[in-house]
């Protein structure tokens, strides 16, 4: 089913990205996007993406019942090209929320350094905003970024990710062990099987099995 979704999605781009995107509502007042947070200009053009394209990695980011593939990516623009159109989209308030999230989500299909430095300083930003709609915004960014990091960097980042094991929001720390868990590899699962026998409580317990078996 999601072949053929994405397949469909591929083709509408061709034609239709541009309209569909103009007839996408703004962003009201109070939530994410109406903030003033904004790391970098939404309008620069980043470099080897043309308008066109850049519309269609928007249509794709976009799509409430697909999400992108690496392939669907890489058919749009190179790594080179698309990683820094990504970190931009997922790092202005211009883009709206679920935009910035699902650019942090894709993310995770790039291992340069620049991203995975990027996705490091948000896995550890931690909320700050007064108004609640970016407070929830900036709490979902932190766990969205800690897992691509895990996916970008695999065992790279393992030592990074059992930093975050000592954070006191017990979220933070079962998003940690899901990452290293997924995606740490041989070094992800000795840092787990080393916590699991510091006695942890029973929720970080419980996430621990599902990884340790």
């Amino acid at each position: 089913m999601a072949k053929v979704m994405g397949a469909a999605l591929v083709v509408m781009m061709g034609t239709g990205a541009t309209a569909w995107a103009q007839q996408q509502p703004g962003t009201a007042p109070g939530e994410p996007g109406a903030g003033k947070e904004i790391v970098v200009d939404a309008g620069a053009k980043v470099p080897g993406i043309s308008a066109p394209d850049r519309e269609r990695v928007l249509f794709l980011l976009r799509g409430y019942e697909y999400f992108p593939t690496r392939a669907d990516l890489d058919a749009v623009a190179p790594a080179e090209a698309m990683a820094p159109l990504l970190r931009e989209l997922a790092g202005s308030a211009d883009s709206g929320a679920a935009l910035r999230l699902r650019s942090v989500d894709a993310l995770g299909y790039y291992k340069d350094e620049a991203t995975r430095a990027l996705l490091r300083e948000w896995a550890l930003k931690a909320p700050t905003s007064t108004d609640k709609g970016m407070l929830r915004f900036e709490m979902s960014r932190q766990h969205h970024a800690i897992t691509s990091l895990a996916k970008a960097g695999g065992e790279q980042e393992v030592a990074f990710l059992s930093g975050l094991l000592k954070q006191q929001d017990v979220q933070l720390q079962l998003t940690a062990i899901s990452a290293l868990g997924k995606h740490g590899g041989a070094k992800g699962r000795a840092v787990l099987e080393a916590l699991s026998k510091e006695a942890p409580g029973p929720v970080i317990q419980r996430e621990l099995r599902k990884h340790l078996g």
